[in-house]
């Protein structure tokens, strides 16, 4: 009894209700930064994740925080005393888990019977001539600009995958590779693949994007952005730049076509990016394109990143407008380069 009395005790104590609190707020960050909460393009994990943060933000929850995370199960009493915070929470799961069954149809199984198109469009045992993609740019802003529309988005996939059989190698070669979340983006991004999952040869993740997607060299950076989650706004523009490089497209181009983000570059840009470090940051590796293509080296790159109201995505037009702006950039680099020294 003495125990159950101290255990109470230390429920109602304000400091232990802070930092429950504060380890709750610090498990949510968490999750909100965690891939498998929100790429709810992933069926199992997705679902799990998505469930649970919704529990942990649907407002005050102290019921949870004293008696454990399945203190959801506990209706009658939990909403006593929290019955606004519950109906939030029933709202909020039932919107969520409505938009996750219309999504996980993506994944359902393929018919056997093959589609002649896709086939005929990666060639004969995959094999795919060195030539741009045609129209690559406007076919990835088309389809980018959709990409939460899932109705739309399923069709596409199901009309770019020739049978079930390439789901299931892909599968299987993305679980080979030890990345099994990458089997996701790679099948929701179907429609450009140039060659099929069931020509592929094996090895790593890398080697799989590259037989998937990739025709032309790609900056070693921009690989990068299949381990994110592909569906976010800021995520689809680098996305959209991969593909339209791998299949011999111009970024200038895309730029006209592209209505997911405000951005532009030049025409010389493009060029530049090969000589951003490989693992660099997106906006790094934009930034260190932009010096390069203006005459700097990698001495200017150093000392503008050494300032970091300079590090900003020069390739978006509301950053590039504020100060300090590119004009001013350019005008630091011209001088450290005269005056580096």
């Amino acid at each position: 009894m003495a125990n159950n009395d101290k255990q109470a005790n230390e429920h109602k104590s304000p400091d232990v209700d802070r930092q429950r609190e504060r380890e709750r707020d610090s498990y949510i960050d968490g999750l909100i930064e965690s891939d498998d909460c929100w790429n709810i393009y992933d069926p199992e994990s997705g679902a799990r994740s998505f469930n649970h943060a919704l529990a942990l933000t649907a407002g005050p929850d102290r019921w949870s925080i004293t008696y454990g995370e399945d203190a959801y199960d506990q209706y009658p009493y939990w909403v006593r005393d929290h019955w606004d915070a519950w109906e939030e929470y029933q709202g909020m799961l039932e919107r969520a888990f409505a938009a996750f069954h219309r999504q996980r149809t993506l994944f359902h199984v393929w018919p056997i019977k093959a589609r002649a198109a896709a086939v005929a469009r990666r060639g004969k045992g995959g094999a795919t001539p060195a030539r741009a993609a045609r129209g690559i740019e406007s076919r990835v802003a088309h389809y980018l600009a959709r990409i939460t529309e899932m109705e739309d988005v399923r069709a596409s996939v199901r009309e770019a995958v020739a049978s079930e059989h390439e789901v299931a190698a892909l599968l299987e070669h993305a679980e080979a590779a030890d990345s099994p979340q990458l089997f996701n983006r790679l099948l929701l991004y179907a429609p450009f693949w140039r060659r099929s999952p069931l020509d592929f040869a094996g090895g790593d993740g890398r080697a799989l994007i590259d037989h998937l997607f990739v025709d032309f060299a790609v900056p070693e950076f921009l690989y990068q952005v299949w381990a994110r989650d592909t569906t976010l706004t800021y995520e689809t523009k680098w996305l959209g730049w991969f593909l339209v490089l791998a299949q011999g497209g111009s970024l200038y181009r895309y730029a006209a076509c592209d209505t997911t983000a405000d951005w532009y570059v030049t025409r010389a840009f493009q060029q530049h990016l090969f000589q951003a470090p490989a693992n660099a940051p997106f906006r790094t590796a934009c930034l260190a394109a932009e010096i390069y293509r203006i005459g700097g080296g990698g001495r200017e790159l150093r000392r503008i990143l050494a300032n970091p109201a300079f590090v900003f995505d020069v390739t978006d037009r509301a950053h590039a407008e504020r100060l300090p702006g590119i004009a001013q950039l350019h005008n630091t680099v011209g001088w450290l380069t005269r005056h580096g020294d």
